[in-house]
């Protein structure tokens, strides 16, 4: 789900590359692509919404929660790869974000909402890219 996000890099090359003379628009086309509404991000987010109550349908709450902690472990590792500052001291007090009846769809709306109501300062103003 991380390497789909929109990154701040991103936002910063699209706005800063015409200052320098450069084309932005494949910048440009990935904010749009890897928007949290509709772009990959969106679809990897409704991947893990539908994939965790399946799970736990087929293989039972100590499988779903293994699979969640796999889902967790993935975003950590897409978010600080190639990191020098990341190191890994197996500190257990960093532990899992539970996963509760609820929080499959809950958790999910919530990161959405959050995702979508965050400005956009590419100056396009609502115009579609693509």
């Amino acid at each position: 789900m991380h390497f789909e996000m929109l990154q701040l890099d991103t936002m910063q090359a699209a706005k800063e590359l015409p200052e320098v003379g450069l084309d932005p628009y494949y910048f440009i086309l990935h904010v749009s692509i890897d928007n949290s509404h509709s772009g990959h991000a969106a679809m990897s987010l409704e991947c893990v919404v539908e994939y965790i109550p399946k799970i736990t349908e087929i293989e039972g709450k100590e499988a779903t929660h293994t699979a969640w902690r796999r889902i967790q472990a993935g975003y950590v590792f897409s978010e600080w790869l190639g990191s020098e500052e990341f190191v890994c001291t197996g500190d257990p007090t960093f532990g899992p974000i539970p996963i509760t009846d609820t929080a499959d769809t809950g958790e999910a709306n919530s990161i959405t909402e959050n995702a979508n109501s965050m400005p956009c300062s590419c100056g396009c103003q609502g115009a579609k890219l693509v």
